[in-house]
């Protein structure tokens, strides 16, 4: 009698152990297995604090981009001296790398200063001179001077020094050295997609018609060729960015790029588009094909390429 409990007891165990597996199993395929789902989920990171002055701010840069058109600099002697000088200037004050706009893409944005330089002109000296720093955190600060920069024909170097003078006299000799702690960060919305997470989704999961990872067929000023997802989340679509920024320290994956709102023409979407600052866009305009979409904003289209679901694995 015994022996017949003890072996009821030890079958009531073991079905108690397959059980408690069982429900382990369905635990791990519902929510682990299954866990690629939780990457719909957008998080809302603001953008940091905006310092309380200028001279803050300024510790949080390390480079500066001059702001005006450099081939039309380049144009005039005159103009390209005063640059020059403006150039080595910023380098000399403590800024590590400087460049224009346009021709320097710096990793982090809220690691730059803008800098615009004025000036009046005759034949014998620069007058009237001023310069006008601003940031992506909001910040604007005017110098100017009335000292001249007498222009020395036969030493393009010694005008160069005049000009320096000037502007030590408005801003001074060093600016204070660079400390992260004080550099601002950019908004975001993230997601935890990855590309790799994204293909073996639809692979698994199946996809919509114009869902997929798509890339821009060029390179141009205003539109880097950027890697992005058309991923349909909670019923909107939004343009989730992959790669291509050329401000990488202030994008990661996953992050939102645009969302999507559609209009009264099938496949004809308005896109409110993250620009590389952050600032969002609402003159931009999807339209897609078989093949791809043209992405549209004023004058300028730029077409991004359908690379995933290959023409292999789509759907027939």
């Amino acid at each position: 009698m015994n022996m017949k409990n003890t072996k009821n007891k030890f079958v009531i165990l073991a079905v108690s152990i397959c059980l408690f597996l069982g429900i382990l199993f369905l635990v791990y395929y519902f929510t682990i297995s299954n866990k690629p789902f939780e990457c719909d989920e957008i998080i809302e990171i603001p953008q940091s604090n905006k310092p309380e002055d200028f001279e803050t701010m300024l510790t949080g840069v390390k480079y500066a981009l001059i702001a005006d058109d450099w081939e039309e600099i380049n144009e005039h002697t005159d103009w390209g001296i005063a640059f020059d000088a403006l150039s080595e200037y910023l380098y000399e004050i403590g800024f590590e790398n400087v460049g224009y706009n346009g021709y320097y893409n710096p990793k982090n944005l809220c690691e730059c200063i803008y800098v615009n330089l004025y000036f009046s002109l005759n034949q014998y000296a620069f007058y009237d001179i001023s310069m006008t720093f601003y940031s992506n955190a909001g910040h604007l600060r005017q110098f100017s001077t009335n000292k001249i920069a007498n222009r020395i024909y036969y030493s393009s170097n010694s005008t160069k020094e005049n000009l320096k003078q000037a502007f030590r006299d408005m801003y001074g000799d060093k600016k204070a050295a660079y400390d992260s702690i004080y550099t601002m960060q950019l908004a975001k919305k993230q997601t935890c997609w990855t590309e790799e997470k994204l293909k073996n989704i639809m692979q698994k999961k199946g996809y919509g018609e114009i869902e997929g990872i798509y890339e821009s067929f060029e390179r141009k000023v205003s539109t880097p060729k950027y890697r992005v997802a058309v991923k349909n989340i909670k019923d909107i679509y939004y343009l989730i960015y992959l790669s291509g920024a050329d401000n990488t320290g202030d994008w990661a994956e996953g992050e939102i790029k645009a969302t999507l709102e559609p209009t009264a023409t099938p496949k004809f979407f308005k896109a409110y588009w993250l620009m590389a600052d952050k600032s969002e866009n609402d003159n931009y305009y999807l339209t897609f094909e078989e093949n791809g979409f043209n992405l549209k904003t004023g004058r300028d289209t730029t077409f991004y390429i359908k690379m995933f679901p290959t023409a292999r694995n789509r759907k027939r």
